[in-house]
């Protein structure tokens, strides 16, 4: 939970996903285990009572959610929602955001309600398969269970450490990559039976049990997305609460502190906790991004929200359906009845677009510019999503198609947002243009980013050089990342030294072949999310202060500027759009000059601000011949 209020408080606080796994892991197996009923029987059993104990609090979490949605959230993301609320029903939201564009660490924890799911999606999966095995094994050769799920267990780490290597999203998403850690406290069930009833030293116990609370505490400090998501990162906190299950004795040392009245309340409610804290959490971040006042009080008091909800959640939904008044039939029925009118509101809200009728006509307004901007991006740059995670060479994204490019476009996602103006003006004057993009790449390397694969970064930027030095009739590359993100004011990333020199090699090897290279300087950054509501009243004569001030921008961006002006390459040239997106007069860079929308997020142009943004002298430069 604090996390996902506020990731930089506990970088590797994801990791409470991995130590839910081993308790589930563990709680599980002895569950089955225990079972002396017939095998039909016992998985029968076993199914209904998991279905009673997780499904009716999310599908209420599920229904809450949209409805708040509905209120909320701006077409394009309700939809999104509505995806997602369909794939938690169906227990597959792992795969759901395994799929998106962006992965859990870039974004979608703040963007979606409902990624926390995903982790219930792993959860709802090892369920359906892991009993039939387990009881199967059990029934067969009781004897076999511990060296079959110790083999599962080392099969599973070293399949995630393999694909971390190829698909990082889908190591971090799906269940063979996490069955080791359900597989990890399965084992600590069996350790805690044989241990059970041998004398143990209390003083080893606390111990273990110390080293164990340090190994969890460390993990949550000191990782990060990148260090400690998936595999060898995640074994201390895995290994750590397999120790502390098997060393925390409620009558003393560690286990006293986890008896606490107050900590056994907050594990009754701790489900309920989990499934509503995310969704007023995300939706808080967008009913309040135009209050900046409330931006640093916006997750606390979602946090301090969530938990009455959880109560209420927990006392009038998830203890009375576990208690023998509901009998199962009944109880299935209305879980069933629960489960089919959140599919059908979602696919009301998939089939109508997010319902964008739910907004005033000036906020419609503002849809359709984006709406039209989108299909505008797809017909003409948005082509570069084939090239997402470097899956194919950067020269696949060629405007007109079949024309040698006079022009290429480099960079990350933001190269993407130029690309469809200077395609255009390309196309209209009888040239093609090429657009070479991979998001999150940065032309330097400063190392602390969870975001970004350095290793695939690298390996992009040598296949442009060598797309460019096989393609001669490029004569200019217009160079465009984020460089916000290397002074990001939420997590400093300052230029380090020798930046300037790693930039001026990368600029000098796309200068090859008397090529010109056209380097677009930082734009300005929004306060809040780029969402039609703020835009609206922008367009209304309301002016939300939402964007920074031109004095702040030029302070923001000053080392990414003196960086690129110690860069001495011939043939370059830098062009500044702080001037013509900011207006000079009053000092403000807004989301939108003149009736015109600028960023489609907090630092993305939209098509119109990119427009702008050219009239800088990039395009006609680019556009133009060498003489120009």
């Amino acid at each position: 939970m604090v996390y996902h209020a506020a990731p930089s408080l506990l970088p590797g606080g994801f990791l409470g996903v991995d130590v839910f796994f081993v308790i589930s892991g563990y709680l599980i197996t002895g569950i089955l285990v225990s079972s002396d009923e017939p095998l039909g029987v016992a998985l029968k059993t076993f199914w209904a009572r998991r279905i009673r104990r997780i499904l009716p609090a999310l599908l209420v979490c599920i229904l809450g959610t949209l409805l708040l949605g509905m209120a909320i959230l701006p077409p394009d993301p309700f939809q999104t929602l509505a995806r997602s609320a369909i794939a938690a029903v169906f227990s597959v939201s792992n795969i759901f955001f395994w799929r998106q564009p962006r992965g859990y660490f870039q974004g979608v924890v703040e963007d979606n309600p409902l990624v926390h799911t995903w982790s219930l999606g792993v959860e709802e999966q090892f369920y359906l398969l892991y009993p039939i095995l387990l009881l199967i094994i059990a029934r067969w050769r009781r004897l076999w269970l511990v060296p079959a799920i110790a083999t599962g267990t080392v099969l599973s780490f070293a399949f995630a450490l393999w694909l971390k290597t190829q698909d990082p999203a889908a190591a971090f998403y799906l269940l063979p990559s996490r069955a080791w850690e359900l597989g990890i406290g399965a084992l600590t069930w069996f350790a805690a039976q044989h241990f059970s009833g041998r004398r143990v030293r209390p003083w080893a116990a606390d111990g273990l049990g110390l080293i164990a609370l340090i190994a969890l505490a460390g993990s949550f400090a000191l990782l990060n997305g990148r260090t400690g998501s998936v595999g060898w990162g995640a074994l201390p906190a895995v290994l750590g609460a397999a120790l502390l299950i098997l060393c925390a004795a409620p009558e003393r040392g560690i286990g006293r502190l986890l008896s606490l009245k107050f900590v056994v309340g907050i594990g009754l409610i701790s489900y309920s906790l989990y499934l509503w804290h995310q969704p007023l959490l995300a939706l808080s971040r967008v009913a309040f991004a135009d209050f900046e006042s409330l931006r640093t009080t916006t997750a606390p008091l979602a946090l301090l929200a969530s938990v009455p909800l959880a109560w209420a959640s927990w006392r009038f939904i998830e203890r009375p359906l576990r208690s023998a008044q509901f009998a199962e039939p009944k109880a299935l029925g209305r879980i069933a009845l629960a489960a089919g009118a959140a599919c059908a509101m979602a696919l009301v809200i998939v089939a109508n677009r997010g319902i964008p009728a739910r907004f005033a006509p000036e906020v419609q307004r503002v849809i359709e510019l984006q709406s039209r901007e989108d299909r505008e991006r797809v017909e003409r740059g948005q082509c570069a999503l084939r090239n997402e995670g470097w899956r194919s060479p950067p020269g696949t994204c060629l405007v007109p198609a079949g024309g040698a490019p006079k022009i290429a476009v480099i960079g990350d996602s933001h190269a993407s947002a130029l690309f469809p103006v200077i395609s255009k003006e390309a196309e209209r004057r009888g040239q093609s243009a090429v657009l070479a993009f991979a998001g999150r790449c940065r032309p330097i390397d400063n190392g602390n980013d969870p975001n970004t694969d350095r290793k695939r970064c690298a390996s992009y930027s040598r296949q442009v050089v060598e797309y460019l030095d096989a393609t001669p009739s490029v004569e200019a590359v217009v160079l465009a990342y984020h460089w916000n993100a290397l002074v990001d004011p939420a997590a400093p990333i300052l230029p380090r030294e020798g930046a300037a020199r790693e930039v001026a090699a990368l600029i000098a090897a796309l200068a090859g072949n008397d090529r010109r290279v056209l380097v677009m300087d930082p734009v300005p950054m929004a306060k809040v999310p780029g969402i039609p509501a703020t835009y609206a009243a922008n367009l209304g004569g309301r002016a939300i202060p939402a964007g920074e001030t031109y004095q702040e921008y030029r302070e923001r961006t000053a080392p990414v500027r003196a960086m690129l002006d110690a860069v001495q390459v011939e043939r370059m040239q830098r062009f500044d759009p702080g001037p013509l997106l900011c207006d000079l007069e009053n000092g403000a860079c807004e989301l939108t000059k003149n009736d015109r929308i600028l960023l489609r997020d907090n630092h993305h142009l939209t098509t119109e601000g990119a427009e702008i943004a050219l009239r800088s002298g990039l395009l006609e430069t680019a556009l133009s011949g060498p003489d120009k």
